[in-house]
């Protein structure tokens, strides 16, 4: 008894001494216990905020809705404000019941993500996001789940399938949380997405920890089974070219199709495992800005995607793959390179002057230093012999003294110089071939007083001040093509789409040289983006798709690959030489009797002159030994 009475003293001693210890301790302990306590709320909150973390890395806005008419949704609201706020994470409160999501957006929709608790299923069917931005991410918890709920989340799942939204549902023995979310699935039977639609289990959370790092997936892949994906297609090269289009009528099915963007759609349909129902969209090729008849036929749902060269330019009323490629509208110029002339040589000669000057200057100096010698200078053999020794055929007339023998060795050295001007000016003039004139920005192409030949009925594409007053002194052509004969025959300029120019380029070539060129500023630059139905439920993965092969270079490669890879290897070659200073020979660069044939005319021409002076001046002196004889005749 003593015993028993003593032991309570000293433990209510120890109580006193160690109580505050002892209290502490034992809320760290069960702090410790909650969150390995899988029943507890505890451990769900701790996998909730590393949800968020996981899923926007950089500022998220994390939102909580509050429920303030229920006792167990506040109860739990009050729990995880606190667990956002135990890791220093910023959120944004707001009343559940009055939620519209408008006080979220502005230029970080991307960031939000909206985390709700719902006690039970039931509360679903009066949460409306309909008009919530769809790239609001949403964390929904559900609490007291039961097989009689299913039904409710599956209604709720199928009518938000396109939205991303992740369930967190406690299981039946409230030991962990499977985290899940609405994938479509499609109705092979009916080609169709299914009416009902299971929740898929991407993750789930025990004992405070996530078992892998999915949030929202990433990518939707939809396996179509096989089913037909109905795509649009107009022409326009290399996009799409359908070589019977002109027997086809708007929205006929298309039976041989080939092109650039026919190659990216079969990979997107394999993507989804799908067929392909090729369909023909009519619309104009050179203008095609002002087509819109078609985009009704993706909106009422006849088509799931359209391409074939079309562009960002219908607003909301579809959706976009993404930019792909490019296209631009260039000027493009004949370009020729000058023929070789003599008289060209004689306008490279245009330094000779600098020597004529000397010359000069030399003939009036040596005419007065032998005047001042007291010499009897003839100032017609002065200019004679300086002439014939300044071109190498003469020698000068004999020096009298001493400076004029120095002004003597420096006109020969001046003499020498001429030759080497002349041996490198004809080396040059022979051996290489000048470049064609080049125009690089509007200015120079505007300004270079060639005639434009654009096609009447496309040419006011731009509503630009210098291009319309351009455009104003054009000669009218039909179409592309006509217009691009047109500039190479008659040395114009024209307008057309680059992907037209390297088979124009590689065509006209002569010679492996380009004789058609482009100006390096573009007059309007357009991007492809493919067209997609805006209900569709392949937006987001066509996206990811386009975006992968762009990066890659797929894109650029199937789009040379439909204009021909040879065709633009020779295009480019050609483009190469026709830009390049280059040597006409191949190598050496020796100079033929050919090259210097005009020599040799030149020296025939003045064997042919003398040999007629000759005969004239033996014909006259003839004439005066006969007139001589006459006269001594008479005389006697």
């Amino acid at each position: 008894m003593w015993d028993n009475s003593r032991n309570l003293v000293l433990a209510y001693l120890l109580l006193l001494k160690y109580g505050c210890a002892l209290e502490n301790l034992t809320s760290n302990q069960i702090e410790l216990n909650d969150l390995n306590n899988p029943f507890s709320d505890a451990s769900l909150l701790n996998c909730v905020v590393d949800l968020t973390q996981k899923t926007v890395i950089f500022s998220p806005t994390i939102l909580i809705l509050e429920n303030k008419k229920d006792d167990k949704d506040e109860a739990f609201f009050n729990k995880i404000t606190k667990a956002f706020a135990n890791r220093d994470l910023p959120i944004t409160i707001q009343d559940q019941n009055n939620y519209t999501g408008n006080q979220t957006y502005g230029a970080y929709n991307e960031n939000v993500i909206v985390i709700v608790h719902f006690d039970n299923c039931k509360k679903l069917t009066d949460f409306d996001i309909h008009g919530v931005d769809k790239k609001v991410k949403y964390i929904i918890i559900i609490s007291d789940y039961t097989e009689e709920s299913f039904e409710l989340l599956q209604r709720f799942g199928h009518k938000y399938i396109k939205r991303d939204i992740t369930f967190i549902i406690r299981d039946p023995t409230g030991r962990n949380h499977s985290i899940e979310t609405f994938l479509p699935v499609v109705d092979e039977v009916k080609c169709k997405l299914a009416d009902k639609i299971k929740p898929t289990q991407i993750n789930s959370c025990s004992n405070s920890s996530l078992k892998t790092k999915v949030v929202f997936p990433d990518e939707v892949k939809i396996d179509i089974k096989k089913c037909p994906f109905k795509v649009g297609m107009a022409t326009m090269y290399p996009f799409s070219k359908i070589p019977n289009k002109d027997k086809l009528n708007n929205y006929d099915l298309i039976t041989e199709i080939e092109g650039s963007d026919v190659e990216i759609i079969k990979i997107i349909a394999n993507r989804f495992n799908a067929s392909i129902e090729w369909r023909y969209l009519r619309r104009a090729e050179e203008n095609p800005f002002t087509d819109v008849e078609y985009v009704k036929v993706i909106r009422n749902g006849s088509l799931e995607l359209c391409a074939g060269g079309l562009y960002n330019i219908y607003g909301d009323l579809v959706s976009y793959s993404g930019i792909y490629t490019r296209q631009a509208v260039i000027w493009i110029y004949a370009a020729h390179r000058s023929s070789r002339s003599w008289t060209k040589l004689v306008h490279q000669l245009h330094g000779m002057y600098l020597f004529f000057i000397f010359y000069i200057s030399y003939c009036s100096l040596s005419y007065l230093i032998r005047k001042y010698d007291c010499t009897k200078p003839s100032l017609k053999d002065i200019v004679f012999y300086s002439w014939g020794a300044l071109i190498g055929a003469a020698s000068l007339v004999k020096p009298t003294s001493l400076k004029h023998k120095i002004l003597d060795i420096f006109y020969l050295i001046l003499s020498i110089y001429l030759a080497s001007y002349m041996n490198i000016q004809l080396y040059s003039f022979l051996t290489i071939d000048r470049p064609a004139v080049m125009f690089k920005t509007y200015d120079e192409v505007f300004s270079s007083g060639r005639v434009p030949y654009l096609s009447p009925t496309h040419k006011w594409f731009l509503q630009e001040k210098n291009y319309l007053a351009f455009a104003n002194t054009s000669k009218d052509c039909d179409g592309f093509y006509d217009c691009a004969d047109k500039t190479l025959a008659l040395n114009g300029l024209t307008a057309i789409l680059d992907e037209y120019f390297y088979t124009l380029q590689a065509a006209t070539a002569v010679n492996d040289e380009a004789r058609v060129l482009r100006a390096t500023q573009n007059i309007v630059t357009v991007y492809q983006e493919m067209l997609i139905r805006k209900d569709s439920p392949f937006v987001i993965s066509i996206q990811k798709v386009i975006q992968r092969l762009f990066e890659a270079g797929i894109c650029k490669h199937l789009y040379k690959e439909a204009i021909g890879i040879t065709v633009v290897a020779k295009a480019e070659s050609a483009n190469k030489n026709a830009v390049s200073n280059s040597y006409s020979c191949e190598s050496g660069c020796a100079i033929t009797l050919t090259q210097v044939a005009g020599v040799f005319y030149v020296w025939v021409i003045g064997c042919l002159l003398s040999t007629c002076v000759v005969i004239v001046e033996i014909m006259w002196k003839s004439g005066e030994v006969s007139s001589k004889l006459k006269l001594g005749l008479f005389r006697s």
